[in-house]
């Protein structure tokens, strides 16, 4: 488990927010899992800005709408900035505007280093790609 935290970022499908943790808590939920404590506010504060939700980050998860926590999510998974992101719809919830931002995130993420396994039905969402497979009739094809 403290390999998976330190190395993978999971935005699992579904909503996984911890509903008695803040929004800000649950972002940085990755560091207090083993008793880090390294002053990540201002980066959890970045990232959630750039999510459009910084405004939501001493509010709970019940008050968050599908949306919102995805990007919740997201900040989670991203904060260690770690090697291995894996991406199953991410921008299910989303708007255009913050589809991009996410694409972009996770664009960013691979630029520097990471991993990025990303499955998604987005249209477009191939610019943002270093390569690209289809699933057809469960076999995976590149195209």
């Amino acid at each position: 488990a403290r390999f998976r935290n330190l190395n993978f970022g999971i935005i699992p499908q579904g909503q996984s927010a911890i509903g008695s943790l803040t929004v800000m808590e649950n972002v940085l939920l990755p560091y207090s899992l083993y008793n880090e404590s390294p002053d990540r506010a201002d980066e959890a504060k970045e990232l959630l800005e750039r999510l459009g939700i910084a405004a939501l980050s001493d509010v709970m998860p019940k008050e968050l709408s599908g949306g919102e926590l995805r990007r919740m999510a997201i900040a989670r998974a991203l904060i260690r900035h770690p090697k291995v992101i894996f991406a199953d719809e991410p921008t299910g919830d989303l708007d255009d505007a913050n589809t991009e931002e996410v694409f972009s995130l996770l664009r960013q993420e691979a630029s520097g280093g990471a991993c990025v396994f990303l499955v998604t039905h987005e249209p477009g969402a191939e610019r943002f790609a270093d390569d690209v497979f289809r699933m057809d009739a469960g076999v995976l094809k590149k195209p």
